[in-house]
């Protein structure tokens, strides 16, 4: 009995693992289920009712995420030479194109770079008043005044 509890377990593990790397690859249910050998059903319902499950979906696709993030600065070096020798083709069309891909690219980081600076100040404000909660302070919303 222990013999066929412990192979249901390994299975388990090796189906959780299949769904796991589908899902978080980005996956339809019902392709994680046909590649895991399961129902599409079953996959909804670890995806909704197992927070462990949900969780590792999670954690391994911010995995993959880091690492083609990384992937793609190691090649924004390569990006911008492109960019760096098409500014000076003898194309006018050429030269027009880089210099909007220049142009927008670094509005599109500027915003980008605003969001976060702005996320960071949310994340703060967030903890601080956290804390204020949990020691029992209050915050007067309008005033901005702190009361024990």
């Amino acid at each position: 009995m222990a013999e066929i509890e412990g192979e249901l377990a390994e299975r388990r593990r090796d189906q959780d693992e299949i769904l796991i790397g589908a899902l978080a690859s980005g996956a339809t249910d019902e392709v994680a289920a046909e590649l895991a050998g399961c129902s599409a059903r079953t996959v909804r319902r670890r995806r909704h009712d197992d927070r462990d499950f949900h969780e590792a979906v999670k954690q391994r696709r911010a995995e993959r995420t880091a690492a083609l993030t990384g992937r793609l600065v190691d090649l924004a070096d390569r990006a911008v030479d492109v960019l760096v020798a098409a500014l000076d083709d003898e194309s006018p069309r050429v030269r027009l194109r880089a210099a909007e891909l220049v142009l927008s690219s670094g509005a599109r980081l500027r915003r980008a770079t605003d969001v976060d600076d702005d996320i960071a100040e949310l994340k703060r404000l967030a903890s601080t008043y956290t804390a204020m909660f949990e020691s029992g302070e209050t915050v007067a919303a309008v005033t901005g005044t702190v009361t024990q």
